[in-house]
């Protein structure tokens, strides 16, 4: 089966892991490019979805708070920014079940409200018996407490006891950053009184990076202080709690003040949206405005999102300003089990939506959001902002630009007097219009003074071989009648039904060069600086072909790890039976053009498979949803081109493309093989000569902040391998017959 792999997820790692000071190890990737035998009829065991990148949950309620069903996707208008935007993928889940997580919070609260805030939660979980509708689990914060009182459940009587007896799973909390922050010594319990709305946040984190783990929507009910103490504490600019945030990073720097703000800012809102939480605040006590003479009137002056770390305000981060900006509400807990109830009636119907961000010119560039409904007499609830990263898009990197193969010939003469460094740097940022053959590669880096240069070429040439080649090489010559493209075609196919039946048992030294690039991301606590595409490494390594398999690398012990690169096997006699179906489907093919390859004259046929008759099959790992280890795949459509020897029929390249579209995950995944005559035991094959595996993925990414992190998606990065297939023999195995001895001695292992 020929494919290609990369053993890991395309990861930005966390910058204070070990091993990430080089730009090498911050990334590891993973995709498996792989055609299999399935029949037309049978659909793939996890199909191409299209989707957006940017997912919201909304909910839509009558004025009288009642949910809405039954409404489509031309009901809504998502503006971004004021635009309208086009609605990828639009799902009504009116059977999808929701978590509950109901938070307890009791910090720095008198005795008597906080017996008021259990009872009114007890009484919720009672009702109808006991039996909840959705499944709701228990978190409790107290003075000298965090941690999970009761995992999810439908059986409210058995929570109301848990919550009876509260026999907690502890979750430590780390200190708060500001210089009153009380450091217990080991065996001590810490006060979480101090910088109590920070120790609220700081157990929001850990909540809501653990419901990450987790699939389906959830609601988040903080039951708690109101306005003025405990986690309602007003962060007010009086200068404490500037100080308070402060944040160290791996790489020596130092985050204070409004900077260390604006992170966790951002990093909150992605985290909210990307776990599906709705946020719920339920204050017991009632919402009080604002000091005289401190910025406003009150809380909600907060609402309206913050651009940048220049604008960044403590007040931004209290819970009742991201319960309305994650798409919950804030509440005054008047009938407190009657209004849990309400939240979770509302929330459990509710639509999902996604769409794709316009381009960003920054990082973290705020961009509003909000959803109009055709009908004026309801509204929809879901997240009112969101970061853009100039990465969600992908685009070439500043400065890139688009060369044809002559264009870059009279470049590299001009650079011939420029020292190495500079050559390569002007070299990195030429994209080749047209294919660069190995011949002009040669010669290209017989003209450039050293190394850097001639790997800088290598760079470029490489993803040019799924292009076309120049015009020179492209005779203009009329195409074949039809009757004469049939017959070449006969003639590749029967060559194909006796080359694969006859290839012999052989070894093949397997020459790889890999590529990689580290692209620019900032999460604010971790920062990664970008790396251009480059060559990784070179290896060389044994290929054995044996009975129709294929097996790369017979001893792998003997390399170095594979980490971030990619592997590729099924390039001999698999490839070529994909080929040969291809053949017997000749309305799949259509004539191309005739072209000198390597001074013989080739015919080229271009081929389009749909994705109902797909053999490509693409698999990755992973996506960043859940834990982060649930892998992906996709049967998509894909086309390319056979070149062909018109007088033997005899294949002499082909290429293979992914039409991925918009599948999020990846933006590329092509292969390429060139073919040639090699003599093996004394006769004459047709094998492969060369490849090139090239994926563009998307990273996934790991944010950071108060010691949680989470996974979602990051920037796209590229990542080829160039082979080149050399010193073909035979592989001949040795049977011994010993007196007395009746079972055959395995055949050697290949050297």
């Amino acid at each position: 089966m020929p494919s290609s792999a990369i053993p890991h997820a395309p990861r930005l790692a966390k910058a204070r892991q070990p091993g990430c000071a080089a730009a090498r190890s911050c990334v590891c990737l993973a995709l498996l490019l792989c055609f299999t035998a399935l029949a037309p009829a049978q659909a793939p065991a996890n199909p191409q979805q299209l989707e957006g990148l940017i997912h919201l949950d909304a909910t839509v309620t009558t004025p009288s708070g009642q949910p809405v069903i039954g409404l489509h996707r031309s009901d809504f208008t998502l503006l971004d920014n004021g635009q309208p935007q086009t609605i990828v993928s639009f799902v009504s889940h009116l059977q999808e079940p929701v978590t509950v997580i109901i938070l307890l919070d009791a910090l720095n609260m008198e005795g008597g409200a906080a017996t008021v805030e259990r009872r009114a939660v007890e009484q919720f979980l009672r009702r109808n018996g006991g039996h909840l509708d959705e499944p709701v689990g228990i978190y409790v914060l107290e003075d000298w407490g965090f941690g999970l009182l009761a995992q999810p459940s439908l059986d409210g009587n058995a929570l109301a006891s848990a919550m009876a007896h509260e026999k907690l799973q502890a979750l430590q909390l780390r200190p708060p950053t500001s210089p009153a922050a009380f450091s217990p010594t080991p065996g001590e319990i810490p006060d979480y009184r101090i910088d109590a709305p920070i120790t609220g946040l700081r157990a929001l984190a850990v909540i809501a990076t653990s419901l990450r783990q987790s699939p389906g929507r959830k609601l988040l009910l903080w039951v708690g202080p109101g306005p003025g103490s405990g986690t309602g504490t007003l962060m007010l600019p009086d200068g404490n709690w500037i100080s308070g945030f402060r944040t160290g990073a791996a790489d020596g720097r130092v985050i204070t003040g409004q900077r260390d703000i604006f992170n966790k800012i951002y990093w909150l809102s992605l985290l909210l949206r990307t776990a599906r939480i709705d946020l719920f605040t339920l204050s017991m006590g009632q919402d009080l405005p604002l000091p005289e003479g401190r910025l406003g009137t009150g809380w909600r002056d907060f609402l309206s999102g913050v651009p940048s770390a220049q604008q960044a305000h403590p007040m931004a981060l209290y819970k009742d300003v991201l319960a309305i900006q994650s798409g919950g509400e804030s509440l005054v807990a008047d009938h407190l089990a009657d209004q849990l109830a309400a939240c979770i009636q509302a929330g459990s119907h509710f639509y999902t939506l996604s769409f794709n961000p316009p381009v960003a010119a920054r990082p973290h560039e705020f961009h509003t959001l909000q959803l109009r409904l055709r009908d004026p007499g309801l509204a929809a609830r879901t997240s009112t902002g969101y970061y853009a990263e100039p990465w969600y898009t992908d685009l070439p990197p500043p400065g890139t630009q688009d060369f044809t193969v002559a264009r870059l010939q009279q470049l590299v003469a001009r650079l011939h007097g420029a020292s190495d460094a500079e050559a390569a740097q002007e070299l990195s940022l030429v994209r080749l219009t047209e294919r660069l053959s190995r011949e002009q590669l040669d010669s290209l880096e017989a003209l450039v003074r050293g190394n850097k240069s001639r790997r800088a070429l290598e760079v470029v040439a490489a993803p040019s071989a799924f292009l076309d080649p120049p015009p020179s090489c492209i005779r203009p010559d009329p195409p074949p009648a039809t009757a004469a493209q049939q017959q070449i075609l006969t003639l590749a196919l029967a060559y194909l039904n006796r080359a694969i039946p006859r290839l012999p048992n052989f070894f093949a030294t397997r020459v790889a060069v890999e590529y990689g690039e580290t692209p620019s991301y900032d999460g604010g606590e971790i920062i990664v600086h970008p790396v251009p595409i480059h060559v990784i490494e070179h290896s060389r390594g044994t290929v054995l072909y044996r009975q129709g398999a294929e097996i790369v690398d017979a001893h792998p012990g003997r390399h170095r790890r594979e980490h971030g690169s990619i592997r590729a096997y099924g390039t001999f006699g698999p490839l070529l039976a994909t080929v040969r179906d291809a053949l017997r489907h000749p309305d799949a093919l259509t004539w191309s053009h005739w072209e000198q390859l390597a001074g013989v004259e080739t015919a080229v046929f271009r081929y389009q498979v749909p994705a109902a008759q797909s053999r490509f099959r693409v698999t990755g790992c992973c996506l960043p949803r859940g834990r982060g280890d649930q892998p992906y795949t996709a049967t998509p459509a894909y086309h390319g081109q056979i070149t062909l020897d018109p007088a033997s029929g005899a294949l002499l390249r082909i290429t293979l493309i992914g039409d991925l579209g918009d599948f999020m995950p990846e933006d590329r995944a092509e292969m390429m093989v060139s073919y040639g005559p090699v003599t093996i035991g004394g006769r004459t094959f047709i094998v492969p000569l060369r490849s090139v595996t090239l994926m563009r993925a998307r990273a996934v990414a790991r944010p950071a902040e108060w010691e949680q992190d989470f996974r979602t998606w990051g920037p796209y990065l590229t990542m080829m391998t160039s082979f080149a297939f050399e010193d073909y023999h035979m592989f001949r195995g040795e049977v011994l017959i010993l007196p007395g001895v009746t079972r055959e001695p395995a055949a050697p292992s290949p050297q």
